[in-house]
């Protein structure tokens, strides 16, 4: 199938806490914070891939 998001979640970091990262870098992605079963999970939504690209470098910044 296609789709244009992923829904991701990390082992050891917080999805508030990547949420409030790239919020704070201009990266805006979906938090579900009121549903307890997805509130670990971020919707990621697909875009250019500057977009992409630039997603990823900011999100390896954190992760270091």
């Amino acid at each position: 199938s296609k789709t244009n998001f992923i829904f991701a979640s990390h082992n050891s970091y917080a999805a508030s806490d990547i949420f409030e990262y790239l919020k704070a870098n201009d990266i805006y992605v979906r938090y579900f914070s009121g549903n307890p079963r997805i509130q670990n999970y971020l919707r990621i939504s697909i875009g250019t891939d500057l977009e992409m690209d630039r997603f990823i470098a900011v999100l390896k910044e954190y992760l270091k």
